[in-house]
């Protein structure tokens, strides 16, 4: 009622002063112009009213905003995550309670303080470092750095910063978005030392694997020394005694001196056969392209297998514990090839690249199913040389490879560091797990 009382006085006081004109004019007015006149008070009349339905929408748009206002602090408030808002200059204009505990009372999340106190000192520079560079990248990329927290327990925090500018495009500072990732670190940090760990001990299985070679060998040497040294003397002076002991035999007993020495002459054979087997001097006292150029004699002489070597030009400076595995390994092939492929001729080819030395022992045989090598039979031994080499080479970051089907021949591919250093026998670990649990799955 206030209201229209105000709006017929105003409309009133606008018709005296109307009025108050046409006097001043002394004429009457025209029928015309009081036409003219109401209709201008009408639209002023229907213009306040429109102000006011826009001042009613005005205060109902300033309640629902201010509704809105209350439900963003609330929400704000209440976040499980982190929310701190930046000034250029690193001052903290707002936070909320979640971001408070993330740091001690010494660098503590607080308006009108510098988060800078609140930042771990080892990560400052990084973390400054991404706040620069999110002023001018627009993609929410984030980083990860440390808070001050209690007894020298570091919070971790995943920070997602955006800048903020003024209406004339001015920086004004940042908004910072803080999410704990504490205990994801400290799993990782775990996990990391675990890891540590098991590469520390591959790294020592793998010294122990050279040094069991060098102890096989070492037994091997001694064995042949002892045949060399013990065995054949005895053998070659029983013979000896036996041409001195025939001619003063009866032609009746002659034969059966004949049999006895033609058997201390095999004897005499085997033992030296065995010995360079064993031990092959030119292991120790030439490169690995010469002994395997005796192995391919050896095979030719006591197993009829053509042995192809061939070599790409160019020392090969292998540690002697090396040398003596790829050796062994490929012998074991050759063996493998004799005994099962049905073939008697095979192929060794020998090249270096990046400080590696790589074999390929082939040859066109029967071929065999490659699942089957790695099932060992407990009764025969079948498979455990091939499992042998491969478990010795994985664990020197080595590599071991069959190609074969039945019908279609075999190929297997080894490759080894020369020198394996600590960095080499460490960086061992997984792929010798991967490999013996691709043998498993087989």
């Amino acid at each position: 009622m206030e209201r229209k009382f105000k709006n017929e006085t105003a409309l009133e006081s606008l018709r005296q002063q109307a009025e108050q004109v046409m006097q001043q004019r002394g004429a009457t007015t025209p029928d015309g112009e009081q036409i003219e006149w109401l209709r201008l008070l009408n639209e002023i009349e229907v213009y306040q009213i429109e102000l006011e339905l826009q001042n009613q929408e005005l205060n109902r748009s300033t309640k629902e905003l201010e509704a809105a206002r209350n439900d963003y602090f609330e929400l704000y408030d209440s976040a499980p995550v982190g929310f701190v808002t930046l000034n250029s200059k690193g001052l903290i204009e707002r936070v909320n309670q979640a971001a408070v505990p993330l740091s001690t009372p010494s660098g503590n999340l607080a308006e009108d303080a510098y988060f800078a106190r609140a930042v771990h000192p080892a990560d400052s520079a990084a973390f400054y470092a991404y706040l620069n560079n999110m002023i001018t990248d627009k993609n929410r990329s984030s980083c990860e750095i440390r808070l001050r927290g209690n007894d020298d327990q570091p919070s971790w925090v995943q920070v997602i910063a955006r800048s903020m500018f003024d209406s004339q495009k001015h920086f004004r500072g940042w908004r910072l978005a803080l999410i704990d990732v504490t205990e994801r670190k400290q799993q990782e940090l775990a996990m990391q030392k675990a890891q540590g760990e098991l590469a520390h001990r591959a790294g020592q299985l793998a010294r122990l694997s050279l040094e069991l070679t060098m102890a096989e060998q070492r037994e091997r040497r001694r064995l042949a020394e002892t045949m060399h040294d013990h065995l054949q003397q005895l053998l070659a002076g029983a013979r000896l005694h036996m041409d001195l002991g025939i001619a003063e035999t009866a032609a009746e007993q002659q034969p059966a001196f004949k049999n006895a020495y033609d058997l201390i002459l095999q004897a005499l054979k085997a033992t030296r056969n065995l010995s360079a087997e064993l031990s092959p001097p030119v292991l120790f006292q030439q490169g690995l392209s010469e002994a395997f150029g005796w192995l391919a004699r050896w095979m030719k002489k006591t197993h009829a297998l053509d042995v192809e070597i061939e070599v790409d030009e160019g020392d090969y400076p292998v540690e002697e514990a090396v040398k003596v595995l790829l050796f062994q390994s490929v012998r074991e092939l050759l063996f493998n090839v004799k005994k099962h492929a049905q073939t008697n001729c095979a192929r060794v080819a020998m090249t270096h690249m990046d400080g590696r030395i790589k074999l390929v022992v082939s040859d066109t045989g029967t071929g065999f199913d490659t699942q089957t090598p790695w099932r060992t039979d407990a009764e025969t031994d079948k498979g455990f040389g091939l499992f042998s080499v491969r478990e010795r080479l994985v664990l020197l970051e080595g590599t071991f490879d069959i190609e074969s089907s039945p019908g279609g021949g075999t190929t297997v591919a080894l490759t080894a560091p020369m020198h394996p250093g600590g960095a080499t026998m460490n960086a061992a670990a997984d792929r010798a797990c991967a490999m013996r649990q691709a043998g498993d799955d087989r």
